[in-house]
């Protein structure tokens, strides 16, 4: 369901994983699905983590499974805007008064520690064989010790 080579489909295609952002890796302890249908879980030192249903679908959780926790995540925090009531188009605001919240959401979910060990060293091996294969593009040019601006025009130039 979801998977390519054991490790969910949804943290291949994640965009907004970067090695640059803030990201968070936690272990989640506990946690129960909300009324919306999305599931709040936390960590054995209280941080809490919002995640959404099709994130614990990829991985074969729903509101009606039996959760094994541990579940171990990729998160991060980001900013919402408030929503826009259906007959004003006007901005609602959040229950503090504020047009913006932020809250601790995953980026990707997964069932095992493996799964998720598995999931980033991919992610990080691919990035290391490409910089090898650029380096090696590089040398065939004849550039004998690619210098660091020309490794950038290179990368700058590369569909990655």
């Amino acid at each position: 369901m979801g998977q390519v080579g054991g490790i969910p489909h949804q943290y291949l295609i994640h965009k907004q994983f970067k090695k640059n952002k803030m990201e968070q890796l936690l272990v989640i302890n506990n946690g129960a699905f909300t009324k919306a249908g999305n599931f709040r879980g936390y960590t054995a030192t209280g941080k809490d983590i919002h995640i959404f249903p099709r994130q614990l679908e990829s991985i074969g959780i729903n509101a009606t499974t039996k959760i094994d926790f541990p579940l171990y995540a990729i998160a991060t925090d980001k900013t919402y805007g408030a929503r826009l009531d259906s007959k004003t188009g006007l901005p609602v605001a959040y229950l503090d008064g504020s047009f913006t919240m932020t809250r601790r959401t995953a980026l990707s979910v997964f069932k095992s520690r493996a799964d998720i060990k598995s999931a980033i060293s991919e992610e990080r091996t691919l990035v290391m064989e490409i910089d090898h294969e650029v380096n090696e593009f590089a040398k065939a040019l004849s550039f004998a010790t690619p210098t660091e601006e020309a490794m950038s025009d290179l990368q700058a130039n590369s569909a990655f």
